[in-house]
């Protein structure tokens, strides 16, 4: 019989279930608004696993090559200039940024570093540059190891840690095949503003690492170390401001506290290491870099300065949350794509590379499966940000966010889809069915399903009482067909599908 650990939580149980006729399975897909009411099954859906490509009546192998024959154009021209820059001038890079703010914050200060009148001097003498620091202590202290080497040395070692946490980061959330896969990298690395993320040096490639892995850990039903691993943001916190509030509005509690461990205390380290005359070094030296020549931000208060910038912003940060609200209990996935969409709209200082975190939610949305519409949206935003960099494109960037923003929101909306079996009479003979009440029985559910003597059942019946870890998934894997809850129905509710539909 089915065990329980605790009230209208039900963990995994077994039972048998007498003469249902049941043959070959077929996927026929639903709608859950047409099932008995709290009733849903996990997608299993392969519409994540066709990338950028549209919906259409060309081949896939055709629409691949076709992807794969542009982006490489792309990557090729990004190559030749990535390693053009390096070579005429490496500390024009941002990691020499960080190298220096070390050096400063080591020999004067950690306030020193904020300080133009200190920093700038020194940054213009080694580089012939003009750049105040701006960048949160912990990504100096973390360059302080760097300092004892020498520069090139250092930066070799930087560069080839920021582009395999890229590859990272690619490895966990990019969906489908692994040509899939690869397409997608090569889509990813053809965008000029990701040759800039790499080229410079930019921590955000750790960002997007980190916050690959936060979902990884989520899914392996690790919340704290997730959160934990999240905290990486404080090094670059304007590309993913609002994801630890999506999780938490979505109702990964455990992940926030874990986030909030590590973010608070690194917090008030720094502000205990700059003090108050660090922080009005870092006001001056933010108001020095909005009036730097050629630099050119995709922030919305730089290109939408006032009422309209806050306007925006609002409305940007109601989506956001609104959609992390809906999303509650249909995986991570959705909350964190959504919090890197609305942390591009709402932070008031973002350069062209921190738009890295839209290619995260991409391919978190591909993974909860996208309509067609929304598969062209992807192909058609993709092309605004090939010129993302162009100093007359940061409107046509800020369009692409909002209507990817409003697309997640259509996303959370939608009824999720499922897969049911289509059952075929195979005629008078009964059939047996075991039944599997299930709440997070992802650790155990390969036990279960092996006690199972050979011959004993037809097939294997599991409903899933909205479990957040990858129960389902699992069953899945274990060619068990699969009921999902959208939410958790207690015990009862739980033994009453299983009964209705075996």
């Amino acid at each position: 019989m089915p065990s329980t650990t605790r009230r209208h939580e039900p963990q995994i149980g077994r039972s048998a279930v007498g003469t249902s006729p049941c043959g070959s399975m077929r996927p026929l897909k639903v709608d859950y608004r047409c099932l008995p009411e709290g009733l849903a099954i996990k997608p299993v859906s392969t519409a994540a696993s066709r990338g950028f490509a549209v919906v259409t009546h060309l081949p896939r192998k055709v629409r691949l090559t076709i992807v794969l024959t542009a982006t490489s154009i792309l990557v090729i021209v990004n190559a030749l200039d990535y390693a053009d820059f390096l070579a005429a001038v490496p500390k024009h890079s941002d990691f020499f940024l960080y190298y220096l703010a070390a050096r400063v914050g080591l020999n004067r200060g950690w306030a020193a570093m904020y300080d133009p009148n200190i920093y700038l001097p020194a940054l213009w003498q080694a580089s012939h540059r003009w750049m105040p620091y701006l960048t949160p202590p912990p990504m100096a202290w973390l360059a302080v190891p760097f300092t004892f080497l020498a520069y090139p040395v250092a930066l070799t070692i930087w560069s080839a840690a920021m582009f395999g946490a890229l590859l990272l980061a690619w490895r966990i959330l990019a969906p489908g095949s692994r040509l899939d896969r690869f397409a997608h990298l090569m889509a990813t690395l053809g965008l000029y503003f990701v040759q800039m993320l790499l080229r410079l040096g930019q921590v955000v490639s750790l960002v997007m690492a980190a916050i690959a892995g936060c979902w990884w850990l989520i899914r392996h039903n690790k919340p704290l170390l997730a959160g934990m691993v999240l905290g990486v943001m404080v090094l670059k916190p304007q590309t993913a401001l609002l994801v630890p509030l999506t999780l938490l509005v979505a109702g990964y509690r455990r992940v926030f506290v874990g986030w909030a461990l590590v973010a608070v205390p690194l917090t008030i380290a720094s502000l205990l290491a700059i003090g108050v005359q660090g922080i009005r070094n870092f006001e001056y030296a933010s108001y020095i870099v909005y009036y730097l020549p050629k630099l050119t931000l995709v922030s919305v208060n730089w290109v939408f300065p006032g009422v309209p910038a806050v306007a925006i912003g609002v409305i940007a940060l109601g989506l956001t949350l609104s959609t992390a609200w809906r999303a509650r209990r249909r995986g991570p996935e959705l909350p964190i794509a959504v919090g890197l969409v609305g942390s591009t709209l709402v932070t008031p200082y973002l350069n062209v590379y921190d738009l890295t975190g839209l290619i995260l939610s991409a391919w978190l949305a591909l993974r909860v499966g996208l309509q067609p519409w929304q598969k062209v949206l992807l192909v058609i935003c993709y092309v605004p940000l090939v010129f993302a960099n162009a100093d007359s494109w940061p409107v046509p960037t800020i369009a692409v966010r909002c209507a990817w923003l409003v697309a997640l929101f259509a996303l959370s909306a939608r009824p999720r889809q499922m897969w049911l079996p289509r059952l075929d009479d195979l005629g008078p003979r009964a059939r047996r069915v075991v039944v599997l009440p299930a709440y997070r029985a992802e650790k155990t559910l390969r036990d279960v399903v092996a006690g199972i003597p050979r011959g004993e059942a037809d097939r294997i019946l599991l409903v899933d009482d909205a479990s957040l870890d990858r129960t389902a998934e699992v069953a899945l894997e274990l060619g068990i067909d699969v009921i999902k809850h959208p939410r958790n129905l207690g015990y009862g509710g739980n033994q009453k599908t299983c009964y209705a539909n075996a």
